[in-house]
């Protein structure tokens, strides 16, 4: 497990992996909030590939086995960000960007998640496979409680399209 350049842990332990990445970035968000800097924060879970790991706090708690357990627990990490944002004040004011990146693994069975009612599944151009939910949160310029939309679009996207609405309206924080 590295942060920045720098070997924190090896070998890695995915027990709580997903508390200890939560925590750094609430870290990094306060310490930018209290520095009254702008951010970016990148924050990949390592949710819910195999292996699957999850706390004990997330263990036989959804009706979906322990893949659902895995989700639960990142749940709870965005969720903790999501708080985080709102404590220091940021919350209006900051985009953030929820995707997942393709659909199950469906070789692991029950462990490798679902793509129902759609066809397909991880490595396959079938909806399963492609078709991923996409969550915009942006309260101060996404007004009314945003749209839903059914065409679609590609992650590969976001990074263009983000700059291009900061540069236009100067906004700070992304």
């Amino acid at each position: 497990l590295y942060r920045d350049g720098d070997i924190v842990q090896q070998p890695l332990t995915l027990y709580n992996l997903t508390q200890r990445v939560v925590g750094d970035a609430t870290y990094f968000i306060r310490e930018a909030a209290l520095e009254q800097k702008p951010f970016f924060l990148y924050l990949p879970f390592v949710k819910v590939h195999t292996a699957l790991f999850a706390m004990d706090d997330f263990k036989g708690k959804s009706k979906h086995g322990f893949y659902g357990d895995n989700v639960e627990e990142m749940d709870w990490g965005v969720g903790e960000i999501m708080k985080t944002l709102k404590e220091v004040g940021e919350d209006s004011n900051t985009l953030t960007y929820f995707s997942s990146d393709n659909g199950p693994f469906l070789e692991r069975g029950l462990e490798g998640g679902s793509s129902e009612p759609l066809r397909g599944s991880k490595g396959q151009n079938w909806e399963g496979g492609i078709r991923m939910p996409g969550i915009v949160h942006w309260p101060s310029i996404i007004k009314d409680g945003g749209k839903k939309i059914e065409f679609a679009v590609s992650t590969m996207d976001i990074l263009p399209t983000t700059l291009s609405i900061i540069d236009k309206i100067g906004r700070a924080h992304v």
